[in-house]
């Protein structure tokens, strides 16, 4: 009884070249699907140092991070000392990406909820800012006090209607005026009971 041959080995192991052709251009828009989109960005140098461009900046201030969105790359900041700029409220927003439609870009800056900055925006103003990794906005150190200038600004004047010192003393003064009370009850009761006496 002959046997039927088995079949080489060598054309089981390739797939149908029609196979291929197709797997081809659905693994390459896989990967343009699944990779982020990173925008095209770079730092243009201007060659000079970060203490030139601190001291040259139109608007410098330290201020605290308050909140965070989109990806920790726009800042709600609390102003706590303006260095340079006119007309700077106390709370200001801060857009550290040159586009917020993209997942990322090359010159991304984050930031970190309560850490202080000192900012200095490449653009923007006087509520709105813009910045960037390229800028000299960095965390703010006592190292860079020196560099404040002696006409700052300092900090901006909070909106009518921001608690005063008065007000945030209220529960204060009612806790001491119901002690005084209490104490004036107790006095009273005592005196009362020191008048009657019991009879024999």
């Amino acid at each position: 009884m002959r046997v039927a041959p088995l079949p080489s080995s060598t054309i089981s192991r390739h797939a149908p070249s029609w196979l291929l052709a197709t797997l081809g251009p659905l693994v390459a828009l896989a990967a343009v699907l699944l990779v982020p989109v990173i925008a095209d960005a770079s730092c243009a140098s201007s060659g000079g140092s970060e203490q030139e461009a601190i001291r040259s900046a139109p608007t410098v201030f330290v201020g605290t991070v308050t909140e965070l969105s989109n990806g920790d790359r726009v800042a709600t900041v609390r102003v706590d000392d303006v260095w340079r700029g006119s007309a700077i409220p106390w709370s200001v927003e801060v857009v550290g990406t040159p586009d917020l439609n993209a997942a990322a870009t090359s010159v991304d800056r984050t930031y970190a909820a309560g850490a202080q900055y000192l900012f200095v925006p490449d653009g923007g103003g006087p509520a709105h800012f813009t910045d960037n990794s390229c800028t000299a906005t960095q965390p703010y150190s006592a190292n860079l006090s020196g560099l404040r200038p002696a006409d700052a600004p300092g900090t901006p004047a909070h909106p009518t209607g921001a608690p005063t010192q008065t007000g945030s003393t209220f529960p204060l003064v009612l806790v001491v005026a119901g002690v005084v009370v209490v104490l004036v009850m107790t006095v009273a009761a005592v005196a009362v009971g020191l008048r009657v006496k019991p009879s024999h």
